[in-house]
């Protein structure tokens, strides 16, 4: 069986609305509408860009909070790491881009000083190269029983920069090789990530299925893209190619102790 890192398990320490699920907030009959993203910059398609670049997302109304994460890298955007403005609905920062990348920045959670929560999760993709990559795949997260797909969220790891028998290490980490994101918006468990560049990967899935706001294997969902045999789980790559849609990228979502 594949060795799993501990990777899941410091999910949640930006996990506040689960990616397009159910807010989080509390039902006290007079709860505060939610809060929305006015605008993220880099805006998503932008190509081009020269060495440095700022990344900036508005909001409609003042944040405490923030969770959003960039890719390559995997930098865990918070608000100890972001920029404030003075009445606290703009956070940026000024970011080194690598020549020949592909950057990912996924919003997916914010709590105001008003006590809402973000009411959809959003994300931009943009590049220091003149156009971006047109690979694409789509499938379907199923839940088990009385749960929802729609939350979970996708991760995408270079399959050939990382070898998952060799487990979680400093010098072969799965953080360092999450390449991109994506996220299940629909009830249905349909999803589809775009923009993704040619190679292979290897697909990870968690789901704060307990809208705490802590992902942890006891209670939440978990997933991959693979095959369950007699001897465990074996991860399937998945083939992404410039202007190919890869179809059927299929999984089930488990309770963590049934996954663990």
């Amino acid at each position: 069986m594949k060795k799993f890192t501990p990777f899941f398990l410091i999910l949640g320490l930006v996990l506040f609305h689960g990616c397009g699920g159910e807010s989080t907030g509390p039902d006290n009959g007079n709860e505060p509408d939610h809060v929305s993203i006015v605008q993220i910059d880099p805006v998503h398609g932008t190509v081009g860009l020269e060495d440095t670049a700022q990344v900036r997302i508005e909001f409609d109304r003042a944040v405490a909070s923030v969770g959003a994460i960039l890719v390559p890298g995997l930098k865990w955007m918070d608000e100890d790491w972001l920029f404030r403005s003075a009445d606290s609905t703009t956070f940026y920062r000024t970011i080194v881009v690598q020549p020949e990348k592909v950057y990912q920045m996924i919003v997916f959670g914010a709590l105001g000083a008003d006590g809402s929560y973000l009411d959809e999760a959003q994300m931009t993709v943009f590049t220091t190269t003149g156009e971006l990559p047109t690979g694409s795949i789509t499938g379907k997260a199923t839940a088990p029983a009385s749960h929802s797909p729609k939350g979970t969220v996708i991760l995408l790891v270079d399959a050939k920069s990382w070898v998952p028998s060799y487990g979680f290490s400093e010098e072969n980490s799965l953080e360092d090789n999450i390449v991109a994101f994506g996220f299940v918006s629909e009830s249905s468990g349909d999803f589809a990530i775009d923009n993704l560049p040619s190679g292979q990967y290897y697909l990870y899935a968690f789901k704060d299925a307990t809208s705490d706001g802590v992902v942890e294997d006891e209670n939440d969902l978990f997933g991959v893209y693979g095959e369950w045999g007699a001897f465990g789980l074996t991860l399937m790559n998945i083939t992404v190619r410039n202007g190919q849609e890869t179809e059927d990228i299929d999984f089930l979502l488990l309770k963590g102790q049934s996954f663990f």
